[in-house]
């Protein structure tokens, strides 16, 4: 059984922590066992962290997720624990992190949600703390950390994951492990000449409630009542995933717009590929891998969706059937139009949590060799089974 520490407690520790319980029986080598709840605003109390996981304003309450099991005590706190399912995990409030109990509390894998890792020398704090692996909920900031440091899209390029030799992982973005099942296939079919994606995006807590301070002027404005222009780290990494749209010339690059809503995000991404296949084409190559490499990780809309429908949504990214095209009459080359909704909260804490799991079965320990092929994690396995 391997001991998993989260460090931070924000949205998406929160919903690591959730679709962890809630999927509990897909990782039965895993346990969460602490939970650094530590911030600048100070550190959460065992009922403040229990507060947090009990009442979701986008999700709602925990125990909705469990009613299935009556008369059981689901979650709780004391003293010094939040309890779920009896279980007991230590809370901590340590802003120090080479003061963290990892090697107190034989902690394997630390997956830190705290944003405060995204560069090697905070994240190697960890691993002097104590911990063996540390996963981190983000992409690194420096473009030369990126290349060294292992970020990883399950589904796409899992494969990359040495565990004798990488003690540090990024779980990328929302936005990238949205935009690369998008890419892949098209990548790998017919080859990408070029492309730009928009994602309009969901707020968050790096916005503004009112007007106020930000490093980034157009952040600094109110999220609510808003559409906000601002990057996003999802184009500039995409080659990181996907190695062979790496050139010298950008390939795909992007920009995303905040929107006054609170979760579910989407991607248009516009291409121009090496061949010209029919709109019906694409459809059918996107249903072959969400039926066998992407399954469990993307998914069609065959209804008029919009993006609230996907609150709660296990994948990655969820393609709309109805793909636009426009050809050059001159030049005979075909532009593609192809919607991805996802969401930003709990779809990327799902795959947090298949990423830890994924680590987890390939740790030096217990295995002898690293499984090239992974398992597939699929969460909402049961709905094919209904």
């Amino acid at each position: 059984m391997k001991r998993i520490a989260i460090n931070g407690f924000g949205r998406i520790g929160r919903l690591f922590t959730r679709a962890f319980f809630e999927n509990k029986d897909l990782y039965p080598d895993m346990e969460i066992v602490l939970i650094n709840a530590a911030g600048s605003s100070g550190a959460m109390t065992p009922y403040d962290v229990y507060y947090a996981l009990m009442y979701d304003s986008n999700y709602g309450n925990f125990n909705r997720s469990f009613s299935f099991k009556p008369n059981v005590a689901i979650l709780g706190y004391d003293e010094n624990h939040i309890i779920v399912f009896g279980k007991e995990i230590k809370i901590i409030g340590e802003n120090d992190v080479l003061k963290l109990p990892w090697k107190e509390y034989d902690i394997d894998i630390i997956v830190d949600c705290s944003g405060e890792s995204v560069r090697r020398k905070e994240a190697e704090k960890h691993l002097v703390a104590g911990a063996k692996k540390v996963v981190v909920s983000a992409p690194f900031k420096k473009t030369e950390e990126a290349k060294e440091i292992p970020h990883i899209v399950m589904g796409v390029n899992q494969g990359i994951y040495n565990p004798e030799v990488h003690n540090i992982i990024s779980n990328a973005s929302c936005t990238t492990n949205a935009l690369a099942p998008m890419l892949l296939p098209l990548e790998e079919k017919y080859g990408i000449n070029k492309g730009l994606m928009t994602t309009i995006h969901a707020f968050t807590g790096d916005q503004r409630l009112v007007d106020a301070k930000h490093k980034d002027l157009r952040r600094s404005r109110r999220a609510g009542g808003n559409i906000i222009k601002t990057s996003t780290g999802a184009a500039g990494t995409i080659h990181l995933i996907i190695p062979s749209l790496r050139s010298k010339i950008k390939k795909i690059d992007g920009i995303c717009f905040r929107v006054d809503t609170p979760a579910g995000s989407v991607i248009y991404l516009t291409v121009e590929l090496k061949s010209n296949p029919a709109v019906e084409e694409l459809v059918v190559v996107y249903k072959e891998y969400m039926e066998n490499r992407l399954r469990g990780f993307m998914a069609i809309a065959e209804d008029p969706i919009v993006s609230l429908d996907t609150i709660g949504m296990p994948f990655s990214v969820l393609i709309d059937k109805d793909i636009q095209c426009v050809e050059d009459d001159v030049a005979g080359k075909k532009l593609y139009g192809v919607t991805g909704y996802y969401d930003n909260e709990y779809g990327y804490a799902l795959r947090l949590v298949d990423l830890v799991a994924y680590i987890v079965v390939n740790m030096p320990a217990s295995v002898l060799k690293l499984i090239k092929t992974p398992p597939v994690y699929d969460p909402f396995r049961q709905l094919e089974e209904n």
